[in-house]
């Protein structure tokens, strides 16, 4: 699908750097749009700065940022991004930023990304209603959903959950809808207290639960991340998930190095 560029604008500095502007809607600018969606961010804060910055959780997310994602920035827009790593008492992070007029101003007229804050801000119309959409939402969910392991037979964390909460009430309530056409079983809660670094604040959360919505979601659209994929992993060969576990802890149990067993108190008896 050929996109409208009629709103893009180059600076002095992006024809000088060859910067890159995609003119056609294609599987992988609708899964960056979903990645931007969940964890981008972009301002216009000061005359002539446009930046742009991704944010994600400084072990799990490592190797999907600044290999992935950033070949992928890189494919799109021949645009490198600059790599921090983030040290605070909440909790580390990773932030990947970079500078464009023209990346910037074709996310937002081109794509309808949001510039600011994203708290009422609908999902991009020309990605969700595309026959991309299910390539939007494997960037959104391996940018901001969760899959998590509940506790259920044996004491084990068996029962998967995929799950988002966000303050973004209409872009649930839109996420909800698409997954719903996709013939998900999708649960909801709207406009509840939810507790983050001591504070609390309006979430709404969907919840798609079960070993078969998960392999449906696996099939249908799955994940490129890491973070998500060794959990899915270690789930199909051991039947379980221990909680708490980190990126490098779910490898090690992949390769036989790390008993997953060892995460429980009493470690239950074999399946």
């Amino acid at each position: 699908m050929k996109l409208n560029l009629s709103k893009v604008e180059f600076s002095n500095y992006d024809l000088i750097h060859d910067i890159t502007i995609p003119k056609k809607l294609t599987k992988k600018l609708a899964y960056f749009s979903g990645v931007h969606f969940g964890d981008g961010s972009m301002g216009n804060y000061k005359k002539y700065y446009y930046s742009l910055e991704y944010s994600g959780h400084l072990v799990d997310e490592y190797k999907f940022y600044t290999i992935y994602f950033k070949n992928l920035f890189k494919e799109l827009f021949n645009k490198e991004l600059r790599v921090y790593e983030k040290l605070r008492p909440k909790g580390n992070y990773l932030s990947l930023c970079a500078q464009s007029k023209s990346i910037f101003t074709f996310l937002k007229n081109s794509i309808d990304l949001p510039v600011g804050k994203k708290a009422t801000y609908p999902l991009p119309s020309v990605v969700i209603n595309s026959r991309l959409v299910k390539d939007f939402i494997k960037g959104y969910a391996d940018s901001d959903f969760c899959l998590s392991f509940k506790v259920g037979n044996k004491s084990l964390n068996n029962y998967p959950v995929i799950s988002v909460n966000s303050n973004n009430k209409f872009a649930i309530e839109q996420t909800k809808d698409i997954l719903i056409k996709l013939n998900f079983d999708v649960n909801s809660l709207y406009e509840f207290p939810k507790k983050r670094y001591d504070k609390y604040y309006i979430s709404n959360q969907i919840d798609i639960c079960g070993k078969e919505q998960l392999e449906l979601w696996m099939k249908k659209i799955g994940f490129n991340s890491r973070k998500h994929l060794t959990k899915y992993w270690v789930w199909k060969k051991f039947g379980f998930c221990p909680p708490y576990t980190n990126l490098p802890q779910r490898e090690a149990i992949l390769k036989g190095e790390l008993d997953p067993y060892s995460f429980y108190k009493l470690p239950p008896k074999s399946l």
